[in-house]
Formats: C-alpha cells, sequence, structure tokens
C-alpha cells in the first residue's frame, strides 16, 4: 500500500497563470517533487530530480490542505503526473476541492478524467515526447499552454504554419472545447521577461490567432512564490 508521496513544499499564493477559475485567485499549492524533463527554461529546476522534496504521509498532506480553509487546489511540480499511484490517492481524499493539475504533457491523463482540471503543456522542445493523445481527453475548463521560444517569436514568417496546425491539431481532437494559451519563455530578468511579453503578443496579432489566449506569470510579475 502506497501510503507516501514526494513533496516538494505547499504553500499559498495567488494562481498566476492560466485555468478554469482564472488567474489571481488565492490558491493552495502543491509542488510535487521529481520530473520526467528537464526543460532549459523551467522555473523550478531544483525540484526535477527526484531525490528533491520530502517523502510525505498522505494524509498529513491532506490535513495541511483542510487545515488552509482554501477550497481552492493547485497541484503542480517537478512533474505532478510522474507520482501517478500517489496523486490519485491524495485526490481522491479532497472530493469538495477545486483542484488544478499543471502537466508538461508527456503523461497519460486519463486516470485523472473527473478528479481535476488540467492546464497540460506542449513544449517545441519535446515534441517528440508530448502525447498528443491526452488532447481527446479535454474539456472546456481545461488549456493547453505552449511555450513559444524566442526562436519562434523573433520569425513569425518562418514558424507561422507549423504553430497554426499544432492549434488546428489541438481543436480537432477536442472539438474545439480545450482552450489553447501561448506563454513566453520565463526570465529572471524582468524587463527581458516584459519583452518577451510585448514580442510574444505582436506574434499572435501577425499570426491572427484570435482564439488564443496570452499567458503571463503573473506571480513572478509580482514577485510572489
Amino acid at each position: 500500500m502506497i501510503d507516501k508521496i514526494r513533496v516538494a513544499e505547499i504553500f499559498e499564493s495567488i494562481d498566476g497563470e492560466v485555468n478554469c477559475f482564472h488567474q489571481g485567485r488565492l490558491t493552495t499549492f502543491v509542488r510535487l517533487a521529481g520530473c520526467n524533463l528537464s526543460c532549459k527554461y523551467c522555473d523550478t529546476k531544483k525540484y526535477q530530480s527526484h531525490a528533491s522534496g520530502d517523502l510525505v504521509l498522505i494524509k498529513d498532506v491532506v490535513k495541511n490542505i483542510k487545515s488552509r480553509g482554501n477550497l481552492n487546489l493547485t497541484i503542480t511540480g517537478g512533474e505532478p503526473l510522474w507520482q501517478l499511484v500517489e496523486l490519485h490517492s491524495l485526490l481522491s481524499k479532497l472530493p469538495n476541492h477545486k483542484i488544478t493539475i499543471e502537466t508538461n504533457g508527456s503523461i497519460d491523463i486519463s486516470p485523472f478524467m473527473g478528479l481535476a482540471n488540467f492546464v497540460l503543456d506542449y513544449k517545441m522542445d519535446y515534441k517528440h515526447l508530448m502525447l498528443e493523445s491526452n488532447w481527446n481527453f479535454l474539456s472546456d475548463n481545461d488549456f493547453v499552454k505552449i511555450v513559444i521560444d524566442d526562436n519562434i517569436i523573433n520569425y513569425p514568417e518562418t514558424h507561422s504554419k507549423r504553430i497554426r496546425d499544432l492549434c488546428d491539431r489541438i481543436k480537432k481532437a477536442n472539438l474545439g472545447m480545450a482552450k489553447i494559451a501561448f506563454s513566453p519563455e520565463y526570465s529572471e530578468d524582468y524587463y527581458k521577461y516584459t519583452d518577451r511579453i510585448r514580442s510574444l503578443i505582436s506574434f499572435m496579432s501577425k499570426l491572427e490567432l484570435f482564439d488564443v489566449i496570452l499567458n503571463v506569470q503573473l506571480h513572478k510579475i509580482v514577485d510572489v512564490a
């Protein structure tokens, strides 16, 4: 019987990125440790290692979450689905919470249908590992978040067909229900990051992507956890 889960941290903050409950809501975050990818732009690299974090009794994690009195809950990482059985056990004990899972798009989400809503990444650097079959399970409460790097932003003519085709495949897979968001690479340099945001807006405009949502890391801009 699995009764422990590897946790990096549990904390309160605003939910700074897109999700069906909207950016800016006060949320309890459970960050799980360990990831199967090593993205260059990851802003929590210290939790990529499977040795990071602490093994905590699932019942104690549940107690911690409930003690905060906030039904808004975001599960992030690392890669939370990497601990599939443990996470399923945790979520099954929180039936009244409004749960969002942030996942990198490379692991099957189907075991969690009905337990949570999703922000599902599509990582261009790891497109060979992206599990496009996940898109079939998405509803209008879910997002596919695509990280758009500087190379794509700076050369829209070169990448426009590839990006449009990707968006069309996502829409076709779930009958256009899931929302699509573009996110610029994060930079700890505030001015570099905000410049990327402006460039991404221009990129979206040039491609006339009128149904794509801009995702910015609001919590990073205002410098909170």
